[in-house]
């Protein structure tokens, strides 16, 4: 069955689009936390197991859709964080990254020699509680300012693949994955139309030639098919 062949290049593209290259940034914010905890643990298994077993078989995309989503959806928050932080470091005139705002901060927490080992203690608590939701670090905190213009122009771009991605989700969903009927129809060389009517015809003799108690042996898909339209148990 063509549904057990080992994946393609072109699935990849065809089922994740931007996922396929975002999904790879999520797995390395993942690690930039410093100390790996339950939640990106997790994400890092079940991204690499999935990744593995999606090569082997082409169903099992089913399986890395989920993961891909969620470290996609984790690297381009971290992307978007970043460019957002040097957007507003040029706004209010900042000289480049965050270590010049860091800086004077450190030096009011350090009033006297005393103080320094409680101000250290609660440097991480402080560094949780400014950073994004989730256990996402904060990229822009380690990462130097980029120029307002460039930092602009890479969020157009971001949210021009956003929408190139939304556009080609519906139309994958539609036109691969979205196919209702059983009649089939291709178009040939010549523009013609020919149409394929024979699971509809084949159907329709299992009910009105086979008795009501009969079984089919057949696929399980094809079962679900001979139980609705035939009318017999599969």
């Amino acid at each position: 069955m063509s549904e057990h062949q080992p994946t393609t290049w072109s699935s990849y593209f065809t089922d994740l689009h931007a996922a396929a290259l975002l999904a790879p940034a999520g797995l390395v914010a993942c690690f930039l936390i410093g100390e790996l905890d339950d939640a990106a643990l997790f994400l890092v298994l079940y991204g690499v197991t999935s990744v593995y077993f999606s090569g082997v078989m082409v169903r099992l995309m089913l399986v890395l859709a989920p993961a891909a989503c969620v470290l996609a959806g984790l690297g381009l928050s971290g992307v978007i964080d970043s460019l957002c932080a040097s957007l507003k470091t040029a706004a209010l005139g900042g000289g480049g990254g965050s270590g010049g705002e860091g800086a004077p901060a450190e030096e009011a927490a350090a009033p006297s020699p005393a103080s320094k080992p409680t101000s250290s203690r609660s440097r991480p608590s402080t560094a949780a509680s400014s950073s994004s939701p989730g256990f996402l670090p904060k990229i822009s905190a380690v990462k130097r300012a980029l120029p307002s213009d460039v930092a602009a122009a890479a969020l157009a771009a971001v949210a021009a693949v956003l929408v190139a991605f939304l556009f080609h989700s519906a139309f994958v969903a539609a036109e691969m994955y979205s196919a209702p009927s059983i009649v089939m129809q291709s178009c040939g060389n010549d523009g013609t139309l020919h149409v394929f009517d024979d699971f509809r015809e084949a159907y329709g003799w299992l009910r009105h030639n086979t008795p009501r108690d009969a079984k089919v042996a057949s696929w399980w898909d094809y079962g679900y098919q001979t139980t609705a339209m035939a009318d017999r148990v599969s």
